[in-house]
């Protein structure tokens, strides 16, 4: 994607004592994001999670429309391959929610958890994920 992604804006941001993104800007990144996740949740057959919500996961195009990336995997988790439970951390330390950290499932509110992180850190121009391990 020609105009990198969130991690990178909020890199240069870091670097600035001014926000590289405006209000009305990250209100567009945010809707894009949400518009993404709501097509996986409910037009995917059947339906999926992205998994990992964050910055790094989050390309803009050329218009500077966002598009999630990294959540092709996610379907395989559902593939059981040995029938006694055994988890694995899903997601990115700071994005991962409680409930994944408990119970290792990844659902619809996981993705939820992960974007309002996300959407605490557009207008702050700054990482906010903490590490809940």
């Amino acid at each position: 994607m020609p105009n990198g992604s969130i991690a990178y804006l909020l890199q240069e941001a870091s670097k600035q004592t001014s926000h590289v993104l405006d209000r009305a800007m990250w209100h567009l990144i945010a809707l894009g994001i949400a518009r993404g996740i709501s097509f996986l949740h409910t037009q995917c057959n059947p339906p999926m999670e992205q998994g990992d919500v964050k910055p790094n996961n989050v390309f803009f195009d050329a218009d500077f429309e966002p598009h999630l990336s990294d959540f092709g995997l996610t379907t395989l988790t559902r593939i059981p391959v040995d029938p006694t439970p055994s988890w694995s951390l899903v997601g990115s330390l700071g994005y991962v929610s409680p409930e994944v950290n408990e119970l290792g499932e990844l659902t619809q509110e996981v993705d939820a958890y992960n974007f309002g992180i996300v959407l605490l850190e557009l207008p702050t121009g700054r990482r906010l994920a903490v590490f809940n391990l």
